[in-house]
């Protein structure tokens, strides 16, 4: 066998070597990718659902979103345009109801919300039997317990009650099924008159 003969194989097997060490790593690093990993493993559009109480079987609240990605490798769930309303004991009017741009579901029952955050809390109306709005929300960001109901927010929050009584501050914490409320920083109030003579009269 020549030298050139002998110099063209060594060429020819060091080229199909450095191919197949190509695709192997090339293969290896689309696995490895943190691209690919948080690539949401299901997507569903135009999301509804129903939550049901454990002990006796009834709805307890219901859900839809524009958009649901669940991402395996994080183990949460990230919702466009979520929407919750919960019902009260009567199983007929809302006891409340929530939405905002954009949510993200963790394990544990617990939800961020961000992005336009609204609460709606409402109460019975003895005339016809239905809800009346009693407290409204909003902030750009809000965690909520979906089993003990309870709700945090770190950003400012603006709260309007149905007699048009502000309260504005930032660290909320409170419980949106026994609409008790506390802001912990940067509290300030705004009393209508109105509620000046109800407070006098009691």
């Amino acid at each position: 066998m020549g030298t050139r003969t002998f110099i063209l194989i060594l060429s020819c097997i060091f080229i199909m070597a450095s191919v197949f060490f190509y695709i192997v790593i090339y293969d290896y690093a689309e696995e490895e990718s943190p691209d690919k990993e948080y690539k949401p493993s299901v997507v569903g559009k135009k999301v509804r659902g129903h939550v049901y109480n454990g002990d006796d079987g009834t709805v307890e609240y219901e859900y839809k979103a524009k958009q649901l990605e669940f991402f395996k490798i994080a183990d949460v769930t990230r919702f466009v345009d979520p929407y919750m309303f919960a019902y009260d004991t009567d199983r007929k009017s809302k006891k409340w109801e929530i939405w905002s741009k954009d949510g993200i579901y963790n394990t544990g029952d617990s939800i961020s919300l961000y992005n336009d955050v609204n609460i709606v809390t409402f109460t019975a109306s003895e005339a016809d039997k239905g809800s009346l709005e009693n407290i409204r929300i909003l902030t750009s960001y809000l965690e909520l317990d979906l089993g003990t109901k309870d709700i945090r927010s770190n950003r400012q929050v603006d709260m309007v009650d149905r007699v048009m009584s502000e309260n504005h501050g930032k660290f909320l914490e409170g419980n949106i099924d026994s609409n008790q409320y506390r802001f912990n920083e940067d509290c300030h109030a705004i009393i209508q008159p109105e509620d000046f003579k109800n407070f006098n009269e009691k």
